[in-house]
């Protein structure tokens, strides 16, 4: 690991921890920032979305980016379509202005993400 500084990951999956998927996703990425030598500190946070209704979802997602805020976040990655969809609907300011790259997103709503440059 070189003594670079520590980048501030955020990751935030559309479901519920216990998915084994996440695990997987969860130390695949893990390996592959040891590989690249990026020097991670990595802040997981699960929407269970599955337990909300979509107004109680984003209010849930704004929360959680409000309690990060702290942390400055290098770069907030994201896993699914519902994570990727309540995280661009939740109009917490500090989404502007911080890298967003989703993943995993099967139906995206590019005219909701084009109102992003930040993101990917």
């Amino acid at each position: 690991m070189t003594t670079e500084e520590r980048k501030r990951i955020v990751l935030i999956h559309s479901f519920e921890e216990g998915k084994k998927n996440y695990a997987i996703f969860n130390e695949e990425l893990r390996k592959e920032f040891r590989k690249q030598q990026i020097n991670a500190d990595l802040h997981i946070f699960y929407l269970d979305c599955e337990q909300y209704l979509d107004k109680e979802e984003r209010e849930r997602m704004y929360s959680y980016i409000d309690s990060i805020q702290h942390i400055n976040p290098d770069i907030i990655l994201v896993n699914d379509d519902q994570a990727t969809y309540s995280l661009l609907t939740c109009e917490h300011p500090l989404i502007k202005n911080i890298p967003i790259v989703f993943a995993g997103v099967n139906y995206p709503n590019w005219d909701l993400i084009k109102k992003y440059p930040n993101v990917t």
